[in-house]
């Protein structure tokens, strides 16, 4: 198993197909939010270089990711944020350490990029409070959701 920083535009045609499964699985309220990615969006991050990918292989093939946006935040500008916006597993690897191992990679890349501060949410569907606490995250509140229609 390998872990590396890698580039949005050159995992794109192995991480598409399988961002289908991770919906299925992780998405709340799939009947009023279908999954509708913005290609376009995730282009211009990856061109302005402020979507960061840390992925997991296995033999080459991508089993796993962890998707950030890194900018400042627009209450602290002068600190650099690594802001969460997907992390997947594919299920046969969700065994021992892995997914710790693809944490620990993602701060290392962010801590190179000189980000002081991460943030991340634990899904309630399938939580992973524990890779958080071992890390020594803190909890900062929770997230709540509301789907209006």
């Amino acid at each position: 198993m390998t872990f590396q920083s890698e580039r949005w535009g050159d995992i794109l045609p192995e991480l598409a197909p399988l961002l289908q499964g991770q919906w299925e699985e992780l998405g709340l309220y799939r009947d009023h939010v279908p999954l509708d990615m913005d290609w376009e969006k995730y282009q211009k991050f990856d061109a302005l270089e402020i979507l960061k990918v840390t992925t997991a292989r296995d033999a080459g093939r991508l089993v796993g990711w962890y998707v950030s946006i890194v900018t400042p935040h627009p209450h602290y500008r002068t600190t650099l944020y690594g802001f969460l916006d997907f992390y997947y597993m594919l299920a046969p690897y969700r065994t021992g350490t892995l997914g710790l191992q693809l944490f620990i990679e993602m701060e290392k890349a962010m801590k190179l990029l000189g980000v002081r501060a991460l943030i991340a949410i634990s899904k309630t569907v399938r939580p992973i409070d524990l890779i958080f606490e071992r890390l020594e995250w803190t909890e900062q509140g929770r997230t709540y959701m509301k789907v209006l229609g």
